[in-house]
């Protein structure tokens, strides 16, 4: 495990074991002002849960504050110490009264910082920042890590973690399996890791907060809350929530990742999707807005009741859209998307890959020139413009379809499958009735079935 010396009373040597990466360097940075204080720094020693001395008022001095003994015990240290060194050997409580940097080893602790405070502490630990400033860098232990009021910046390190960030602003790095609370008027949380659980403001108090997971981390977790949130998903398998209140804040989002999944809940929504197998999904009962831009590959977008829009750009394919009684508008791309109506309504424009498309109510489709698939629902109402090849297949019930408004060349088939009855088998003791021969439709309904845009059927009615 890596190492750093600080100087000790009486000309001694503490040595301090540190973790790698973030919480490493800031133990090596604090070990460093300390050695280059020189002459100017004064050490004074307190048993752990004793009173400590006052802090020296010597002008020009830095002043140091070792902390010794088992532990066990609360030491509540005076303002003027700038530098707290934690020798204990076992566990303990240091409580900061004014601006103080703290430096503690494996043995972990509990730590209570007020002002400007800078800690970096390895093992377990508890740390409350409820100052000006507050800035923690933790190892490879298991912590809790608390920020009240100001500002802060807080890098959790390899262990589970739970954070709580309030206060104006807030900056979390996450490197472990970290449940995280950004209550801070406005937050920024970069998520290393996997299985983090990241929340936002969930009191009515409007704030801001922005996450990024990173390319390495995975089954994340992001819970708006109220919060305004901003989000980029890498890595894989993200879930990400936005508010579900009356009084949501705004998701924005980028995704870049593998398997993520969205549910903009009651949030006005904007989503890129720019990675692959992304499912993404509205609002369940609000008409909430939720506009998509897709570029990634093999994405699905869920309207339900949101207010939908989808955009199908470049580098798009294998996209599944389905619409919801909030109304669907779509634009396609380069490749050719396949998009379920829904009881809202849509509106489809083809790009040049063409779409596929189910009618599920009252829709229009705009062939935009390329080739274009139709399938009509019962008691759908399509209208079918512009130009393009078409085909279209009616279903089971009552269809309507547009096309005198389309300049392609089209196809209409309808289709309509009748119940054929069957007969019991038996032996009969006469011989058996003739089939009675197919009943052709008569011309009148002929002209009628052709008028409708149907082809006429033929029914078959049999004698048992």
């Amino acid at each position: 495990m890596p190492t750093v010396t600080v100087p000790g009373a009486g000309g001694s040597v503490v040595t301090v074991e540190s973790s790698t990466g973030n919480n490493q360097s800031l133990a090596q940075q604090i070990a460093n002002s300390l050695a280059a204080a020189g002459s100017s720094l004064v050490i004074a020693t307190v048993g752990a849960g004793a009173t400590p001395p006052p802090a020296p008022t010597t002008p020009g001095s830095v002043d140091q504050l070792e902390v010794l003994g088992a532990g066990g015990t609360s030491t509540t240290v005076p303002a003027g110490y700038e530098f707290i060194v934690n020798n204990t050997t076992g566990q303990g409580t240091i409580v900061a009264s004014g601006d103080a940097t703290l430096i503690s080893g494996t043995v972990g602790g509990s730590f209570f910082m007020n002002g400007n405070s800078t800690v970096s502490a390895n093992g377990n630990n508890t740390v409350v920042g409820s100052g000006k400033s507050t800035f923690v860098v933790t190892g490879d232990g298991n912590d809790v890590l608390s920020v009240t009021t100001g500002t802060s910046t807080i890098n959790a390190g390899l262990g589970s973690n739970t954070v709580f960030a309030a206060g104006s602003s807030s900056t979390i790095l996450t490197q472990g399996t970290d449940t995280v609370v950004a209550t801070a008027t406005s937050a920024t949380v970069q998520a290393g890791g996997g299985k983090n659980l990241l929340f936002g403001n969930f009191s009515g108090t409007s704030s801001a907060l922005s996450v990024s997971v990173g390319a390495s981390s995975n089954q994340t977790t992001v819970s708006a809350g109220n919060s305004n949130v901003n989000v980029t998903t890498g890595g894989s398998s993200a879930l990400v929530f936005g508010g579900f209140s009356t009084t949501p804040g705004s998701l924005n989002m980028v995704d870049k990742g593998t398997g993520t999944t969205i549910s903009g809940g009651n949030s006005s929504s904007q989503i890129t999707l720019s990675g692959s197998k992304a499912l993404a999904f509205g609002s369940l009962n609000t008409k909430t807005a939720l506009n998509v831009l897709d570029i990634g590959s093999g994405d699905t977008v869920s309207g339900l009741a949101s207010a939908t829009t989808v955009t199908a750009g470049a580098g798009s394919t294998g996209l599944w859209v389905f619409g919801g009684s909030g109304g669907l508008t779509f634009q396609g791309g380069s490749s050719i998307a396949t998009i379920v109506g829904g009881s809202g309504g849509s509106t489809v424009t083809a790009g040049t890959g063409g779409v596929a498309f189910a009618s599920a109510g009252t829709d229009v489709v705009n062939g935009g020139g390329s080739a274009v698939t139709l399938w009509g629902g019962a008691g759908s109402n399509l209208n079918f413009t512009g130009s393009g090849a078409y085909l279209f297949a009616a279903g089971g019930g009552n269809e309507t379809i547009n096309a005198s408004n389309a300049t392609g060349a089209g196809q209409l088939f309808a289709i309509q499958l009748e119940k054929i009855s069957s007969c019991p088998l038996r032996f009969p003791e006469r011989p058996p009735r003739r089939l009675a021969r197919p009943r052709r439709t008569s011309p009148r309904e002929t002209r009628r079935s052709t008028a409708k845009g149907r082809n006429p059927t033929l029914s078959t009615s049999t004698r048992c």
